[in-house]
């Protein structure tokens, strides 16, 4: 009965509202995703990590145990004992970063954001999910952080099929987002693209797996 009245509201939706509420998710999860592109090709990610460095304060946990024999015993009444013992403090392993690790996370590699852009089958044709993906790259890249930054755009394939055609695929893919990009009005001298095809797979990744279908974005600068 509650199933029909649900399906009976749906229907007396207008679809024109039903599309902006679509159309408002959509957005939402865009921007979501410029953000986080932002937060991993800035120092946003490790500051907020050090911020954030809390731990769980510590706790008592209590055992009980029933000492004696049969029930019914004045002598062998149940007894209860206690004992307490502190619980180590949790510490999330992302999070367990002082300033000095932090400074040292930033300083041994460049920051990298890794994005499964979508792109038509065989093809370097952004699919329209992909062009969504491709504009929160650029919103992301247009933000007072990252601004004026250039940057590497690296394509990379699984390893299905053959490897020459992947390397060839994989460079289409990484230019057509940079023209894409630029297209959008980012500067061309920002961009450096360069297709890697199976060359990196990711690590303990099946190595036909689509998760090795990728474009990684690297800071230069």
């Amino acid at each position: 009965m509650a199933l029909r009245i649900v399906f009976a509201a749906l229907m007396m939706v207008p679809a024109s509202a039903l599309a902006q509420i679509t159309d408002s998710q959509t957005a939402g999860a865009d921007d979501r995703l410029a953000d986080q592109i932002s937060c991993e090709l800035t120092d946003g990610c490790a500051v907020a990590e050090s911020l954030a460095d809390e731990v769980t304060p510590p706790t008592r946990s209590w055992s009980i145990s029933r000492v004696g024999g049969e029930s019914g015993s004045a002598a062998a009444r149940p007894r209860q004992t206690y004992s307490a013992s502190a619980v180590q403090p949790v510490r999330r392993v992302s999070q367990a970063m002082t300033p000095a690790s932090v400074q040292r996370t930033i300083q041994e590699g460049p920051r990298r954001s890794s994005l499964g852009i979508n792109f038509a089958l065989n093809s370097a044709e952004l699919t329209e999910r992909g062009r969504r993906q491709a504009d929160a790259l650029f919103k992301a890249l247009s933000s007072p952080q990252l601004a004026g930054r250039h940057f590497l755009v690296g394509g990379h394939t699984d390893a299905s099929g053959d490897a020459e055609a992947n390397l060839q695929l994989s460079r289409m893919r990484s230019q057509a987002l940079v023209e894409y990009l630029i297209g959008k009005g980012l500067p061309r001298a920002s961009f450096r693209a360069r297709g890697y095809g199976e060359e990196q797979l990711l690590p303990g990744a099946n190595p036909t797996s689509a998760l090795n279908r990728r474009v990684e974005i690297t800071k230069l600068d």
